[in-house]
């Protein structure tokens, strides 16, 4: 279902001029109050997007890590994107992959991202988990597997994000 946008025509008055018989003097119109009941509606169904995940020049792996949600995961429809880059090259070879895990129906799920092994400032992963249903109170996490020869120099910047779609 579309996201219903609520409009609210400009020559409308939002209250009740003194004197009218429509509605108590200095009140909010009618129209008023349905437009602020849709758009409070809108609000609340539009796609929330917890703290991003910011990891630049890693030089290393990142371990399994939940994504920051405050304590506020509730079972839904949620969707996590990310971008991943290196900035600063090995000298012989380098790589690194993505991994998003969550739980569904109480078995732990998991996608694992393109292996992006280029050794160049120009290997890249743009990408996302397109839809995934996750239990309440379960961790999403993320995690990035890291190879580099000789060890420790490639060096590459991580950016994820966490959108819960619909809760159930």
């Amino acid at each position: 279902m579309a996201l219903q946008r609520p409009s609210l025509r400009t020559s409308e008055p939002l209250v009740y001029p003194p004197g009218s018989t429509d509605g108590p003097p200095m009140c909010p119109t009618t129209p008023f109050l349905i437009f602020m009941r849709g758009l409070t509606g809108a609000i609340e169904d539009a796609p929330q997007t917890f703290e991003p995940v910011i990891a630049e020049a890693q030089t290393a792996a990142i371990g399994t890590t939940a994504f920051p949600t405050d304590g506020d995961l509730s079972a839904g429809v949620y969707r996590v994107s990310w971008a991943a880059k290196v900035v600063t090259v090995a000298g012989v070879s380098s790589d690194f992959q993505v991994t998003i895990a969550w739980t569904w129906k109480a078995i732990t799920q998991s996608w694992v991202g393109t292996l992006r092994n280029g050794n160049l400032t120009t290997t890249y992963d743009l990408s996302s988990v397109p839809l995934l249903y996750c239990d309440a109170a379960t961790p999403i996490t993320y995690a990035v597997a890291y190879t580099s020869n000789p060890a420790a120099a490639m060096a590459y910047d991580f950016f994820a994000t966490l959108e819960r779609l619909g809760a159930q």
